[in-house]
Protein backbone atom coordinates (compact mmCIF):
# COMPACT_ATOMS: atom_id res chain seq x y z
CA UNK A 1 0.00 0.00 0.00
CA UNK A 2 1.27 3.05 -0.72
CA UNK A 3 2.46 5.60 2.07
CA UNK A 4 -0.18 8.28 2.65
CA UNK A 5 0.52 11.80 3.34
CA UNK A 6 -0.43 11.71 6.75
CA UNK A 7 -0.64 15.65 7.57
CA UNK A 8 -2.44 16.70 4.14
CA UNK A 9 -5.26 13.81 5.09
CA UNK A 10 -5.46 14.68 8.44
CA UNK A 11 -5.77 18.57 7.68
CA UNK A 12 -8.98 17.67 5.09
CA UNK A 13 -10.30 14.77 7.73
CA UNK A 14 -10.38 17.97 10.36
CA UNK A 15 -12.09 20.06 7.39
CA UNK A 16 -15.29 17.83 7.68
CA UNK A 17 -15.97 18.90 10.86
CA UNK A 18 -16.14 15.13 12.30
CA UNK A 19 -13.58 15.40 15.11
CA UNK A 20 -15.30 18.56 16.10
CA UNK A 21 -18.63 16.67 16.01
CA UNK A 22 -17.19 13.82 18.05
CA UNK A 23 -15.62 16.27 20.90
CA UNK A 24 -18.70 17.65 21.43
CA UNK A 25 -20.84 14.44 21.82
CA UNK A 26 -18.07 13.44 24.13
CA UNK A 27 -18.38 16.30 26.45
CA UNK A 28 -22.54 16.11 26.43
CA UNK A 29 -22.07 12.01 26.69
CA UNK A 30 -19.28 12.43 30.37
CA UNK A 31 -21.86 14.88 31.88
CA UNK A 32 -24.37 13.30 34.24
CA UNK A 33 -28.07 13.07 33.44
CA UNK A 34 -27.95 13.26 30.15
CA UNK A 35 -28.13 10.65 27.25
CA UNK A 36 -27.03 11.35 23.90
CA UNK A 37 -27.33 9.99 20.34
CA UNK A 38 -25.51 11.34 17.64
CA UNK A 39 -26.34 10.94 13.33
CA UNK A 40 -30.04 10.79 14.06
CA UNK A 41 -31.42 9.88 10.84
CA UNK A 42 -34.77 11.76 9.62
CA UNK A 43 -37.00 12.92 6.71
CA UNK A 44 -38.57 15.82 6.60
CA UNK A 45 -40.32 16.81 4.72
CA UNK A 46 -41.84 13.45 5.02
CA UNK A 47 -42.54 10.84 1.94
CA UNK A 48 -45.97 11.30 0.86
CA UNK A 49 -46.79 8.09 -1.71
CA UNK A 50 -44.26 8.43 -4.50
CA UNK A 51 -42.81 11.68 -3.35
CA UNK A 52 -39.86 11.32 -1.40
CA UNK A 53 -38.78 13.29 1.20
CA UNK A 54 -35.93 15.02 2.51
CA UNK A 55 -33.52 13.01 4.46
CA UNK A 56 -30.57 14.25 6.67
CA UNK A 57 -29.23 13.69 9.98
CA UNK A 58 -29.30 15.60 13.51
CA UNK A 59 -25.61 15.82 14.20
CA UNK A 60 -26.45 15.18 18.33
CA UNK A 61 -29.52 14.80 20.38
CA UNK A 62 -28.96 15.30 23.94
CA UNK A 63 -31.84 14.66 26.16
CA UNK A 64 -31.52 15.79 29.54
CA UNK A 65 -33.42 14.06 32.66
CA UNK A 66 -33.80 15.31 36.36
CA UNK A 67 -36.48 14.28 38.70
CA UNK A 68 -35.53 16.00 41.79
CA UNK A 69 -38.07 17.93 43.02
CA UNK A 70 -37.49 21.58 42.56
CA UNK A 71 -39.36 24.91 41.24
CA UNK A 72 -38.15 23.87 37.80
CA UNK A 73 -41.05 24.15 34.74
CA UNK A 74 -39.73 21.36 33.38
CA UNK A 75 -39.35 19.13 36.78
CA UNK A 76 -39.93 14.88 35.95
CA UNK A 77 -39.64 15.87 32.32
CA UNK A 78 -37.07 16.18 29.58
CA UNK A 79 -35.37 18.58 27.80
CA UNK A 80 -34.19 17.73 24.39
CA UNK A 81 -31.34 19.67 23.11
CA UNK A 82 -31.19 19.27 18.95
CA UNK A 83 -27.47 19.98 18.07
CA UNK A 84 -25.72 20.78 14.83
CA UNK A 85 -22.22 21.16 15.33
CA UNK A 86 -20.44 23.80 12.98
CA UNK A 87 -16.62 23.63 12.74
CA UNK A 88 -16.34 26.98 11.31
CA UNK A 89 -13.31 28.00 8.60
CA UNK A 90 -10.26 28.76 10.17
CA UNK A 91 -10.20 32.05 8.14
CA UNK A 92 -13.66 32.51 9.52
CA UNK A 93 -13.86 32.55 13.08
CA UNK A 94 -16.14 35.85 14.23
CA UNK A 95 -19.80 35.92 14.21
CA UNK A 96 -21.57 38.88 14.17
CA UNK A 97 -25.18 39.29 15.32
CA UNK A 98 -26.88 43.26 15.49
CA UNK A 99 -28.44 43.77 18.36
CA UNK A 100 -31.87 44.69 17.30
CA UNK A 101 -35.00 46.25 19.45
CA UNK A 102 -37.06 44.39 21.72
CA UNK A 103 -40.25 44.92 19.37
CA UNK A 104 -40.80 41.41 19.88
CA UNK A 105 -42.44 38.77 21.76
CA UNK A 106 -40.77 36.98 23.88
CA UNK A 107 -39.36 33.17 22.40
CA UNK A 108 -41.77 30.24 22.00
CA UNK A 109 -40.24 27.08 22.41
CA UNK A 110 -41.89 23.82 21.81
CA UNK A 111 -42.87 21.50 24.20
CA UNK A 112 -45.11 18.37 24.38
CA UNK A 113 -47.39 16.31 27.13
CA UNK A 114 -47.14 13.32 27.01
CA UNK A 115 -50.50 10.71 28.02
CA UNK A 116 -51.81 7.28 27.29
CA UNK A 117 -55.31 6.19 25.92
CA UNK A 118 -56.30 2.91 27.19
CA UNK A 119 -54.03 0.32 26.04
CA UNK A 120 -52.31 2.15 23.20
CA UNK A 121 -48.90 3.60 23.27
CA UNK A 122 -48.38 7.02 24.69
CA UNK A 123 -49.32 9.93 22.50
CA UNK A 124 -47.69 13.71 22.42
CA UNK A 125 -49.17 17.01 21.54
CA UNK A 126 -47.40 19.77 20.94
CA UNK A 127 -47.41 22.65 22.94
CA UNK A 128 -45.95 26.04 22.77
CA UNK A 129 -44.39 28.05 25.33
CA UNK A 130 -43.25 31.10 25.88
CA UNK A 131 -43.05 32.24 29.58
CA UNK A 132 -39.38 30.64 29.85
CA UNK A 133 -36.58 31.72 31.65
CA UNK A 134 -33.03 30.25 31.81
CA UNK A 135 -31.56 31.89 34.92
CA UNK A 136 -28.20 29.97 34.96
CA UNK A 137 -27.31 31.35 31.92
CA UNK A 138 -27.81 34.73 32.23
CA UNK A 139 -31.65 34.88 31.45
CA UNK A 140 -33.39 35.32 34.58
CA UNK A 141 -36.22 38.07 32.93
CA UNK A 142 -37.71 37.89 30.07
CA UNK A 143 -36.13 41.30 29.02
CA UNK A 144 -32.75 39.47 28.93
CA UNK A 145 -33.34 37.37 25.57
CA UNK A 146 -31.26 39.19 22.85
CA UNK A 147 -34.10 37.77 20.06
CA UNK A 148 -31.24 38.34 17.33
CA UNK A 149 -32.59 37.81 13.58
CA UNK A 150 -29.17 38.86 11.97
CA UNK A 151 -25.75 37.01 11.53
CA UNK A 152 -22.53 37.99 9.13
CA UNK A 153 -19.86 35.96 9.05
CA UNK A 154 -16.68 37.88 9.15
CA UNK A 155 -13.06 36.30 7.97
CA UNK A 156 -10.10 35.99 10.72
CA UNK A 157 -8.12 38.58 9.07
CA UNK A 158 -11.07 41.23 9.21
CA UNK A 159 -10.89 41.90 5.94
CA UNK A 160 -13.94 41.12 4.29
CA UNK A 161 -17.72 39.27 4.37
CA UNK A 162 -17.60 35.95 3.67
CA UNK A 163 -18.63 34.88 0.78
CA UNK A 164 -18.48 30.82 0.90
CA UNK A 165 -22.47 29.70 0.57
CA UNK A 166 -21.46 26.42 2.54
CA UNK A 167 -20.00 28.64 5.74
CA UNK A 168 -23.04 30.74 6.28
CA UNK A 169 -24.70 31.00 9.74
CA UNK A 170 -28.01 30.56 8.29
CA UNK A 171 -27.58 26.75 6.81
CA UNK A 172 -26.47 26.16 10.23
CA UNK A 173 -29.63 27.48 12.06
CA UNK A 174 -31.46 25.71 9.33
CA UNK A 175 -30.39 22.18 10.08
CA UNK A 176 -30.75 22.19 13.35
CA UNK A 177 -34.47 23.41 13.06
CA UNK A 178 -35.26 20.62 10.40
CA UNK A 179 -34.05 18.47 12.45
CA UNK A 180 -36.00 20.12 15.23
CA UNK A 181 -39.10 19.50 13.26
CA UNK A 182 -38.76 15.97 12.38
CA UNK A 183 -38.24 15.27 16.02
CA UNK A 184 -41.08 16.66 17.53
CA UNK A 185 -42.97 14.68 14.99
CA UNK A 186 -41.25 11.44 16.10
CA UNK A 187 -39.02 11.61 19.31
CA UNK A 188 -36.75 8.41 19.56
CA UNK A 189 -36.35 6.48 22.00
CA UNK A 190 -33.54 7.10 24.56
CA UNK A 191 -34.42 4.64 27.09
CA UNK A 192 -35.27 7.87 29.39
CA UNK A 193 -37.05 7.87 32.54
CA UNK A 194 -40.87 7.69 32.31
CA UNK A 195 -41.79 11.53 31.73
CA UNK A 196 -45.00 13.52 31.07
CA UNK A 197 -43.95 16.42 29.46
CA UNK A 198 -40.67 17.44 27.43
CA UNK A 199 -39.12 20.83 25.91
CA UNK A 200 -37.50 20.98 22.63
CA UNK A 201 -34.45 23.30 22.05
CA UNK A 202 -32.22 23.35 19.19
CA UNK A 203 -28.85 24.69 19.12
CA UNK A 204 -25.90 25.42 17.15
CA UNK A 205 -22.42 24.74 18.76
CA UNK A 206 -19.51 26.28 17.03
CA UNK A 207 -16.03 27.27 17.27
CA UNK A 208 -16.43 31.03 16.00
CA UNK A 209 -16.34 33.47 17.99
CA UNK A 210 -19.67 35.40 18.87
CA UNK A 211 -19.87 38.98 18.68
CA UNK A 212 -22.95 41.11 19.37
CA UNK A 213 -22.81 44.36 18.01
CA UNK A 214 -24.22 47.24 19.61
CA UNK A 215 -25.23 50.60 17.80
CA UNK A 216 -27.77 53.27 17.51
CA UNK A 217 -30.19 53.21 14.36
CA UNK A 218 -29.84 57.54 14.98
CA UNK A 219 -25.60 56.70 14.81
CA UNK A 220 -26.05 55.87 11.12
CA UNK A 221 -24.51 58.19 8.66
CA UNK A 222 -27.17 59.25 5.54
CA UNK A 223 -26.38 59.34 2.60
CA UNK A 224 -23.31 56.51 2.96
CA UNK A 225 -25.42 54.36 5.33
CA UNK A 226 -22.88 53.39 7.27
CA UNK A 227 -21.85 53.65 11.05
CA UNK A 228 -18.81 55.10 12.61
CA UNK A 229 -16.26 53.05 14.35
CA UNK A 230 -16.56 55.37 17.28
CA UNK A 231 -20.29 53.97 17.58
CA UNK A 232 -20.16 50.71 17.38
CA UNK A 233 -19.38 48.32 20.08
CA UNK A 234 -18.44 44.61 19.72
CA UNK A 235 -19.55 42.67 23.16
CA UNK A 236 -17.76 38.73 22.73
CA UNK A 237 -20.45 36.47 24.32
CA UNK A 238 -20.22 32.76 25.15
CA UNK A 239 -23.81 31.89 23.60
CA UNK A 240 -26.70 34.01 22.34
CA UNK A 241 -30.46 33.16 21.63
CA UNK A 242 -31.19 33.87 17.63
CA UNK A 243 -34.69 33.86 16.39
CA UNK A 244 -34.50 31.89 13.67
CA UNK A 245 -37.27 32.24 11.22
CA UNK A 246 -39.31 29.69 9.99
CA UNK A 247 -40.26 28.33 6.60
CA UNK A 248 -43.56 27.36 6.49
CA UNK A 249 -43.00 23.39 6.25
CA UNK A 250 -41.13 23.77 9.80
CA UNK A 251 -44.03 26.06 11.15
CA UNK A 252 -45.74 25.00 14.43
CA UNK A 253 -49.65 24.82 15.40
CA UNK A 254 -50.90 26.06 11.95
CA UNK A 255 -48.40 28.66 11.43
CA UNK A 256 -48.73 29.89 14.86
CA UNK A 257 -44.97 29.72 15.68
CA UNK A 258 -42.89 31.23 13.32
CA UNK A 259 -39.70 32.16 14.98
CA UNK A 260 -37.67 29.54 16.62
CA UNK A 261 -35.45 30.27 19.22
CA UNK A 262 -31.98 28.41 18.54
CA UNK A 263 -29.10 28.71 21.09
CA UNK A 264 -25.77 29.28 19.15
CA UNK A 265 -23.29 28.52 21.74
CA UNK A 266 -19.58 28.95 21.26
CA UNK A 267 -17.62 26.13 21.53
CA UNK A 268 -15.44 27.49 24.60
CA UNK A 269 -18.23 27.41 26.77
CA UNK A 270 -20.23 24.04 25.57
CA UNK A 271 -19.64 22.26 28.81
CA UNK A 272 -20.45 24.99 30.99
CA UNK A 273 -23.70 25.83 28.53
CA UNK A 274 -24.94 21.80 29.09
CA UNK A 275 -24.67 22.26 33.05
CA UNK A 276 -26.46 25.08 33.52
CA UNK A 277 -29.24 25.49 30.63
CA UNK A 278 -31.64 22.47 31.67
CA UNK A 279 -32.66 25.39 35.04
CA UNK A 280 -35.65 26.80 33.21
CA UNK A 281 -38.16 28.45 34.93
CA UNK A 282 -41.98 29.30 34.38
CA UNK A 283 -42.67 32.97 35.13
CA UNK A 284 -46.53 32.37 34.82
Amino acid sequence: MDTIDHQKITRIFNQTGVPFQDWCFNIVNQLDNYKCVSEHPYTWPPSIGPSLGKPGAIDIIAAHFDNNPGPVAFKEGVIYLIIECKRANEKIKNWIFPSVRRDRDDPVFVSKIYYKRGAGPVEGDVCLENKLIFPDIGYDTSDKFECLNQGFEINNMLGSLNRDQNEIIYKSLLQSNTGLKSFTEKTADLSLPPHNKALFIPVVVTTADLYIAEYGPADVSIPSGEISPDDITYIKRPWVIYQFPLPDYLSYIDGKLIYSPTFVVNANSWEDFLKKVPTVYGIR
